[in-house]
């Protein structure tokens, strides 16, 4: 049910990132925060594929321990909260150089991580102080145009190889002082390369799952802001 409700999200991102435009105006005042920041990921494989039997069920054990240690290892969770901030800051930084808006860096942020049944991340939640004012809500979904596999080595012990290219879509959402939406924009970026996932499962569990989750979210917040093509309403 959870695997469920997180690709009718991602279903519902994607939808909405299609919706009506509405060009730049500057009905504000005064400064500009963030309030909303989600990300959602596209499943990036699925680790139960080709598996089956008692097989399957020893590896699907094996991934509830993994998650259970990434979660109270204090050193892997700081590393990848860190990662997660610099991602956030390239996204809003570029953001606020393309539209030349008076937007508040991010400081004070919190962030929260989903992972789905497939011991994956499936989705990224900052949380910001409700502050008086204009402010940006904005939407993030990862997701993957091109895939190529490949496997090496026993199938208790290998080296597991998944290439693939990820789209990025941003929708920005501004809101001035009164609640009224004086910005609504969507853009995209394609990754020009593709990046390597799974690199050294042991039964199926990844031994460098922060490195996969986070190996191009930089360089994608980059990309798809610097496509970002400022639409101003002109008077």
């Amino acid at each position: 049910m959870k695997s469920l409700a997180h690709h009718l999200l991602l279903g519902f991102v994607i939808l909405v990132a299609g919706c009506a435009s509405k060009p730049l105006t500057h009905d504000y005042q005064g400064k500009i925060n963030i309030r909303t920041l989600q990300v959602e990921f596209a499943p990036i494989r699925d680790p139960e594929q080709n598996l089956s039997g008692e097989y399957a069920e020893f590896t699907k054990v094996i991934k509830g321990v993994q998650e259970i240690l990434d979660v109270f290892d204090p050193v892997q969770r700081q590393a990848l909260t860190e990662q997660l901030h610099t991602f956030e800051t390239t996204l809003v930084n570029g953001i606020r150089q393309r539209a030349a808006l008076p937007l508040n860096p991010v400081t004070e942020s919190e962030v929260s991580m989903q992972y789905g049944d497939n011991n994956e991340l499936v989705s990224v939640e900052y949380d910001y102080p409700l502050l008086e004012g204009p402010y940006l809500n904005l939407f993030v979904t990862i997701y993957y145009t091109e895939r190529s596999d490949l496997a090496v080595g026993a199938q208790s012990v290998s080296a597991n190889y998944i290439e693939l290219r990820p789209e990025i879509i941003l929708q920005i959402d501004g809101y001035n002082e009164k609640g009224e939406v004086f910005w609504r924009q969507t853009t995209r970026y394609e990754s020009e390369k593709m990046y390597q996932f799974g690199d050294q499962y042991i039964l199926g569990v990844p031994t460098q799952r922060l490195k996969e989750a986070q190996i191009f979210l930089v360089p994608m917040a980059r990309g798809v802001t610097d496509n970002l093509q400022i639409l101003r309403e002109t008077n």
